[in-house]
C-alpha cells in the first residue's frame, strides 16, 4: 500500500551489489601468560576496489539512496584501506582488540538457576 504517490518511504524493485576483488590479510601471533590472552597484530592489509550498491526501484527516492550508500560506504572503505597501511594505527587496533577480548567472561551465570557456564577465551577451554 502507498501512502505517498509516488512513493517515498516504501518502494518496489531490486537491489544489487557490485563488489569486485577485495583482499584482507592479517599477520600476528597470540599468546597465554599468567591466565591472559593477548593477540599481537604485526600487519593489516585490507584492499578493496570501489563498490555499487544499486536499487531499482519504481521511485526517484531509490536512486538517492543508491547513490548516498554508494558514496558513504566508498568513504568508509577509502578510510580503512587507509589506516590498514598506517604503521601507527596498529597500536591502537592491538589495544582495541585485546581490550574486547577481556571483556569476554570467563563464567556466565545462567538466571534462576545456580548454573553457570564456564569457558571463556583461554588455553583450557
Amino acid at each position: 500500500m502507498y501512502i505517498t504517490d509516488p512513493p517515498l518511504f516504501a518502494d518496489i524493485g531490486e537491489i544489487h551489489m557490485e563488489n569486485y576483488n577485495m583482499t584482507f590479510s592479517l599477520n600476528g601471533f597470540s599468546n597465554y601468560d599468567d591466565g591472559i590472552l593477548n593477540f599481537t597484530i604485526i600487519e593489516i592489509s585490507f584492499d578493496m576496489e570501489p563498490f555499487i550498491i544499486h536499487f531499482d526501484g519504481i521511485s526517484d527516492m531509490s536512486d538517492v539512496v543508491s547513490r548516498f550508500l554508494t558514496f558513504g560506504g566508498n568513504i568508509i572503505r577509502d578510510r580503512l584501506q587507509s589506516l590498514s597501511h598506517y604503521d601507527r594505527a596498529l597500536v591502537k587496533f592491538n589495544n582495541m582488540i585485546n581490550t574486547i577480548i577481556a571483556l569476554i567472561p570467563d563464567e556466565i551465570d545462567l538466571p534462576g538457576t545456580n548454573l553457570y557456564l564456564e569457558g571463556g577465551i583461554s588455553k583450557e577451554l
